[in-house]
């Protein structure tokens, strides 16, 4: 029905490599993570449309899927053309061929809680307060995500791009902006700040049922985007591949004190639920606020733009702590940049007449940029694994780390009888061999070097996360200096219901791993459990975005009892049944395999 334009993969494999020695606090000048742009048009039903942005015809693109998945294509297929710009440049670029969903707004989740969605033709909606007294708000529910407001429709709407797209176009998730962005929209704005200081109870009692409903919006939207591009903010983009983005515009009513107290403790754990990492937006003024919000768990930088923000405080507060200037900076910023150069990190974006104008101007500021690094006149990449033409050497050593899911003798006394992943009906059919399938034929027929941990019991660190010998026991596994490790566990951890032992699963897991890799820095996989649990699946989200690592979330599969072995044949020992089939195991595999190659 659509045509879809073909994403260059590869090209998006290393503009992300790019991106991810920038997030290690690379701030290399003569590597830039650097966007290029130029007008385009295209002729729709309703007529031509020029200069096309997130907000261009949104009420109809709201309201009729089709046409909205028309306008995404051309946009994607514009995108496409600019990515491709890398070869004449000589520099991979920065364009992430994408749909999004911000023609819903900043706050459409504040409908789930009653509010109202008012469609305005070339602005972003707006949203009417659902509630105006402290009463009404302690009145509240957590709502029904798949069936409040209009979140059904958005779920409906990620399911059509899915099946137009046939999932071969990423998808950024909805806007949520922030906590006090989606309260806001739901409690009138001038009552929830007198209510500060009237009644804080109400304020804080709002702000943690929006800060949870924020996290679970975003794992339902995961679980639905058929080609999720692993970043939570509302817009296609490289540069945000970990952490979170925080849309906060009313910070600037209140004084610094008053943010740390009631916007800071919010923030920390939307920060803390991504890997420790945050970077914010304001379109205000709000240099006043710098020191406050550098004091959030996890910060990494801001877009403060020196139009209306003291240029000398966005300087310090990025120096101080070495954070990334999120603010696309061009060729006409160079006394900025040469301010900051080696000190702070800096995206990058050109815009052009045309075509070739742009590609004219990129390849003169990349030339700028390499004389401010003062290393030579010419900033093309020539070595590493992010040049144009270079091979991705991961996966000709494979970690793989589970339990017995992964890997489990033969054990008659429990009905188990082979020697492979529980519980395929034969080895080549567990998620360790059909993933080694996918590296070789990859690998044009080589077989890639895999140890499939069977000497430690994974199962028994799992167990006795709090006092496992991680340093001895995993000592050949660290040896074997893996280009890639998968680590799949979860499912015999005992439940953590207690702080403390989430605290203690969390930094056994991040030593595990931060042990495995040493300093070989291979691409890490980590699988969330097959048997969900949200509290240890969170927990292992977040130490996977820490370390730079790939989430895979196959948390919907084991919803399905097909992918039970119980439900391909009979087995006389429960534990056994509960373990996934061959069709499991295929699913599993194929979760992990297409992360792999998202990754690349």
């Amino acid at each position: 029905m659509f045509d879809i334009p073909k994403t260059p993969w590869e090209l998006v494999a290393r503009q992300r490599n790019i991106v991810r020695k920038l997030w290690n606090r690379d701030y290399d000048l003569t590597n830039p993570v650097i966007s290029i742009n130029w007008p385009y048009e295209f002729d729709s039903s309703i007529g031509k449309i020029k200069d096309f942005g997130y907000f261009s015809e949104a009420v109809r693109r709201v309201n009729d899927p089709e046409f909205d998945v028309f306008c995404q294509i051309e946009s994607v297929r514009h995108q496409i053309e600019c990515l491709e710009a890398s070869v004449e440049v000589g520099h991979v670029l920065a364009n992430v061929p994408a749909f999004d969903l911000i023609h819903f707004g900043t706050a459409p989740l504040a409908t789930a809680f009653g509010s109202q969605m008012m469609l305005r033709e070339g602005l972003q909606p707006a949203f009417e307060a659902a509630v105006h007294t402290p009463e009404e708000v302690m009145r509240l529910k957590k709502p029904d995500l798949f069936r409040a407001g209009i979140c059904p429709q958005i779920l409906d709407r990620i399911q059509y791009y899915n099946q137009a797209t046939r999932g071969e176009v990423i998808l950024s998730p909805c806007d949520t902006a922030g906590p006090w962005s989606i309260a806001t929209s739901i409690w009138h704005y001038e009552d929830m700040l007198e209510a500060i200081y009237t009644a804080p109870e109400a304020v804080h009692y709002l702000l943690d049922l929006v800060t949870e409903s924020i996290i679970e919006w975003y794992n339902i939207q995961e679980t639905y985007i058929g080609r999720w591009g692993r970043t939570h903010t509302s817009f296609s983009t490289p540069f945000f591949q970990r952490g979170i983005f925080i849309g906060d515009d009313c910070m600037v009513t209140v004084s610094p004190a008053i943010w740390e107290e009631f916007f800071m403790p919010y923030n920390n754990r939307l920060s803390r639920e991504y890997g420790r990492m945050i970077m914010y937006h304001c379109c205000m003024r709000y240099d006043g606020h710098f020191d406050a919000i550098a004091k959030t768990d996890g910060f990494i930088g801001c877009d403060a733009q020196p139009s209306h923000n003291d240029f000398e405080k966005i300087a310090a507060t990025l120096e101080k702590n070495r954070a990334i200037w999120t603010r696309q900076c061009g060729p006409e910023d160079m006394d900025f940049i040469r301010r900051l150069a080696g000190k702070t990190g800096m995206l990058f974006a050109v815009n052009g007449r045309d075509r070739a104008d742009a590609i004219r101007q990129t390849m003169a500021f990349l030339a700028d940029l390499a004389t401010v690094a003062s290393i030579g006149a010419s900033a093309r990449v020539q070595t590493g694994d992010v040049s144009i033409g270079a091979t991705n050497p991961a996966g000709r050593r494979i970690l793989f780390l589970g339990n017995s899911i992964t890997f489990h003798p033969p054990k008659p006394e429990i009905d188990w009888t082979n020697n492979c992943g529980m519980a395929a009906s034969a080895q080549e059919k567990d998620y360790v061999h059909l993933l080694l399938q996918r590296f070789t034929a990859a690998g044009d027929g080589k077989a890639p070097e895999a140890r499939i941990e069977t000497t430690v019991n994974v199962a028994d660190f799992e167990r006795q996360y709090a006092t496992y010998p991680i340093t001895t026991q995993f000592k050949e596994s660290a040896e074997f200096k893996a280009d890639t490790v998968i680590l799949c566990i979860s499912e015999n951890v005992p439940g953590l219901s207690t702080q403390a032992e989430q605290d203690q699963f969390q930094a056994a897991v991040k030593e595990l791993l931060t042990f495995v890799k040493g300093n070989v820095s291979p691409a890490i996989y980590v699988r969330s459990g097959f048997w969900p649990d949200r509290v240890k699946d969170g927990i292992l989200r977040q130490v996977c975005t820490e370390l730079g690592g790939t989430f895979v979330d196959i948390s919907r599969l084991g919803s399905d009892p097909k992918n039970y072995a119980r439900s391909e044949r009979k087995f006389s020992h429960d534990g056994v049944a509960g373990h996934p089939g061959d069709a499991g195991m295929a699913a599993i595999a194929e979760a992990i395999w297409k992360a792999v190659q998202e990754r690349k």
